[in-house]
């Protein structure tokens, strides 16, 4: 089941019921998140009311798969063409450049078996 998150302001409450409800429904499920900052006042509700369920916080991981758009400074440069390697983000200074290689991604672009890391 997706939460609809319009409007959240307007319907904190019955949001934050509605996944209090969910969770407690369930055993042993996955709940995947990428609700933004919003993510951060589910999650502890949801662990609150169900112990018992992984509750995993994506982020925007997922956008060039989910939206064909890169929105994160460790996705791939897909102008390049197929592009395995990933640079680890977060320069300690501006214009600083990381060159570590942190993971191997297998990636095919308009599928969701996207996955084969090797740290």
């Amino acid at each position: 089941k997706m939460l609809l998150l319009s409007r959240f302001s307007a319907n904190f409450d019955q949001v934050v019921d509605q996944a209090a409800w969910l969770a407690s429904s369930v055993n042993d499920c996955v709940f995947a998140f990428a609700a933004g900052p919003i993510s951060n006042l589910l999650i502890p509700v949801m662990w609150r009311a169900n112990q018992h369920n992984t509750y995993v916080d994506f982020g925007g991981t997922l956008d060039l798969v989910v939206l064909g758009r890169s929105t994160r400074d460790f996705h791939p440069d897909t102008s390049e063409g197929e592009k395995t390697w990933v640079k680890a983000g977060g320069a300690l200074q501006p214009g600083q450049e990381c060159s570590q290689v942190r993971w191997s991604i297998q990636m095919r672009l308009g599928s969701i078996d996207l996955l084969s890391l090797s740290p």
